[in-house]
């Protein structure tokens, strides 16, 4: 069949069938190319037509679209995105070279299909009862993964599903290994009960066109089965969840975690200390892509999730962090009151040949007042200071003054002396905060 096709439409996406033809539409961005395959059977290897979408005539925005005519309902058809997949290649292969392996993080655990009232995208309309694990009483979905719904992963074509999506990453991107998510969900049965062996992790583990590949398994689910130190397997790898608290617990000085230490230090033998697991199958990690990174770690007490739309709902609530500041200064920042100044007060001078600045918040910290003064220029300059009801009782204090000789540039506000005048004189490419209680 060499019908000559149409530019098509970029609207609606997907396949629609008009009398004339059926339209394709998909969402491609960033792709410079884009081929739609046309397959006789369900099982040919190779497709029995394929038409190059032109970048100028077949392509809107993001949206790539094309009419054929001559094809009926039911054609089976697939997109070959080939740019991203030579990008991504290309950048496997640059890793490679500079001697850095490449670790998937895959998610065979749950589909973006949701719970009950989720989308039905494929699985759940091509053989519902077989992909997901169901209640066997009421057929909803179990939630094992949080997600609301759980993949049935020991299905024999639910397994050959997951085996050959890993063999495409391994044989055609060239990836070095994988990341399971939540995989102890991969050792449940149709009706979520844990397996002794479960199928599908010893497909992967046996498989000799994985044998060289790392498997690291995320060994808990988010119902409360937690593997580590007794995932099944010779090739598995765990994330050792114990090192990650352990370690976390005893940073931010938890009482009785010091004897933990030693045990997670020597390779956890209280965990992998026995015939079926050994010391080099644990993974310690403190933060990884869940969760906080390390820098949130050190910066929250909890989780801040507020701005996506999800009311900090998601996320564990427990993350065992600790503040060491930020997460406070933040808070106080936001409820503060900011006023900006010159070197007089309610002047800022905004011009281009201005090289200073001061602004005063309160209260922040402790119900404290700051005034904080920046000079940028290269003589000294004398700002006004924000006037005080009762001098005597509540005087401006220099916490910080960068011209000094330390340790007198920087100290506790209870050790800050107080500041006499209505003015201070900020010296060149210095900054200085004052600091008051606040009224």
């Amino acid at each position: 069949m060499n019908t000559v096709v149409s530019r098509g439409k970029s609207f609606p996406i997907g396949v629609t069938v008009y009398p004339s033809g059926v339209n394709f539409s998909v969402f491609a961005q960033g792709n410079t190319a884009v081929e739609l395959l046309l397959f006789d059977q369900a099982d040919d290897s190779y497709p029995a037509r394929t038409i190059t979408l032109d970048p100028v005539t077949n392509r809107s925005r993001h949206y790539w679209h094309v009419s054929v005519p001559g094809i009926e309902v039911g054609q089976i058809y697939g997109y070959d995105p080939l740019a991203t997949v030579d990008e991504f290649r290309n950048m496997v292969k640059a890793l490679h070279r500079a001697g850095i392996e490449v670790i998937l993080d895959v998610v065979y655990n749950h589909t973006a299909e949701g719970g009950a009232n989720g989308p039905t995208l494929c699985f759940k309309g091509f053989a519902n009862q077989c992909y997901y694990i169901l209640d066997r009483d009421t057929g909803s979905y179990a939630n094992y993964s949080g997600t609301g719904n759980t993949l049935n992963a020991n299905e024999p074509f639910v397994r050959r599903l997951i085996r050959d999506s890993l063999h495409y990453w391994v044989d055609v991107m060239h990836v070095d290994g994988f990341r399971f998510d939540l995989a102890s969900i991969l050792s449940r049965d149709e009706s979520g009960r844990p397996l002794e062996n479960p199928p599908v992790l010893w497909d992967v583990d046996s498989d000799p066109g994985l044998a060289d590949t790392k498997l690291i398994a995320e060994a808990w689910d988010a119902a409360g089965l937690y593997q580590v130190g007794s995932f099944i397997g010779d090739s598995w790898k765990e994330w050792n969840g114990r090192f990650r608290d352990d370690v976390r617990s005893f940073m931010k000085a938890d009482n009785g975690t010091v004897a933990r230490i030693p045990y997670r230090l020597f390779g956890s033998p209280d965990i992998y200390g026995h015939a079926e697991r050994e010391p080099e199958q644990s993974i310690n990690f403190v933060t990884c892509n869940d969760g906080f990174t390390l820098n949130d770690l050190v910066s929250y007490n909890a989780k801040q999730n507020g701005g996506n739309g999800e009311n900090n709902r998601d996320g564990a609530d427990a993350y065992l962090s600790w503040n060491c500041g930020i997460d406070t200064l933040n808070q106080l920042l936001e409820r503060a009151r900011f006023e900006c100044h010159g070197v007089k007060l309610y002047q800022p001078n905004w011009s281009n040949r201005s090289h200073s600045l001061a602004i005063s918040a309160s209260p922040v910290a402790a119900d404290l007042d700051l005034y904080l003064m920046l000079n940028a220029y290269w003589e000294p300059l004398r700002f006004e200071l924000p006037p005080i009801p009762e001098p005597g009782l509540r005087p401006w204090r220099c916490w910080l003054d960068t011209f000094l000789e330390p340790p007198a540039d920087i100290c506790l506000f209870s050790d800050a002396p107080p500041v006499a005048g209505t003015s201070y004189l900020v010296y060149p490419r210095s900054i200085v905060a004052l600091a008051r209680v606040a009224d």
